[in-house]
């Protein structure tokens, strides 16, 4: 077993707080910078690189990861794992993603519907 350290560019930026499996590849956060990485997990070489949509720097974003097929979830942000490509964005407002087949799950274990603090989890179609 190897290791594999951060890319220059997301030095001391929590690389490695959040990771998803995703057939022989890894999706590694680095939400102090955001961004995450796709990862060749048998060689460590960089395959992809995913950041907001917006363009704008958001530290956070890279803290929520899910994969699922040729899909990655980045928050409520649902890219094509291979080319980068944004499919689609949902307003999350989650403390944990999932993809599950085309759906997007989202908990928020805060959520104040219907009453203080009861929590929610959402799914979206996709």
């Amino acid at each position: 077993m190897g290791s594999r350290r951060a890319p220059p560019a997301a030095a001391e930026g929590n690389f490695g707080a959040t990771l998803a499996a995703l057939d022989h590849a890894v999706v590694v956060g680095a939400p102090d910078r955001g961004v995450a990485y796709l990862l060749d997990a048998r060689t460590g070489a960089r395959r992809q690189t995913y950041r907001r949509p917006s363009g704008r720097h958001l530290a956070g974003f890279g803290g929520l990861l899910a994969a699922h097929g040729n899909r990655v979830l980045i928050g409520g942000h649902l890219f094509n794992a291979r080319t980068g490509r944004l499919i689609a964005s949902v307003r999350a407002n989650a403390f944990a993603v999932a993809l599950v087949g085309r759906r997007i799950v989202a908990g928020g274990p805060a959520d104040n519907e219907p009453g203080y603090d009861h929590g929610a989890v959402r799914i979206f179609a996709r």
